[in-house]
């Protein structure tokens, strides 16, 4: 899932991992890109996957019980050509967010924990993690694997952190806003 905003936020791994606790539970060491986890922290004496967060912006490795995650945090627009997309967009909330876009942060699934698991099951986590990273900075919510978007409001945040957060994309959709010209004769 991506979120796309008005401006870049300031992460690092300390404060990623953070927000993992908080999303997940647990407690997540940190570590920078300079002293990275040793080879044998990468799972805890019980066989479980250790919890930790590595990295320094604009990308973080997570990893977790839930599997491994790579969480971006870039200080540029989403799109490679904005400009040229939001001119080319009808619906008139997506033009504008394409316009205000400036920065964004995504976490991505990079190995489920285990190779029975389905991808789908991973979106859980992924949304909880990204309801804590979202605030009064973002723009809008996109899926890029089903290529669907949610302008953002306050209650996504929420609404994440529930069972099914994919089904999000068909309940919370609202009516396109289309611009109709003045003197448009289909008025």
């Amino acid at each position: 899932l991506v979120l796309l905003l008005r401006r870049n936020r300031a992460l690092n791994a300390r404060f990623l991992a953070d927000y993992v606790s908080a999303a997940w539970g647990g407690h997540y060491e940190h570590y920078d890109n300079q002293s990275e986890p040793p080879e044998s922290q990468a799972e805890n004496p019980d066989g479980s996957p250790a919890r930790f967060v590595v990295g320094n912006s604009p990308g973080f490795l997570v990893s977790s019980p839930h599997g491994i995650f790579l969480v971006n945090c870039f200080d540029q627009p989403y799109f490679e050509d904005p400009e040229a997309l939001a001119n080319a967009v009808g619906e008139s909330r997506l033009r504008h967010m394409l316009e205000e876009n400036r920065a964004w942060l995504s976490v991505d699934l990079m190995k489920p924990p285990r190779e029975d698991v389905e991808r789908k099951a991973a979106y859980g986590p992924i949304a909880r993690l990204v309801g804590e990273l979202s605030g009064a900075n973002c723009i809008a919510l996109l899926c890029p694997e089903t290529n669907q978007w949610l302008p953002w409001n306050h209650d996504l945040e929420e609404k994440l952190k529930g069972p099914n957060p994919l089904d999000l994309f068909d309940t919370e959709a609202s009516l396109p806003v289309v611009e109709i010209p003045e003197g448009d004769p289909r008025l």
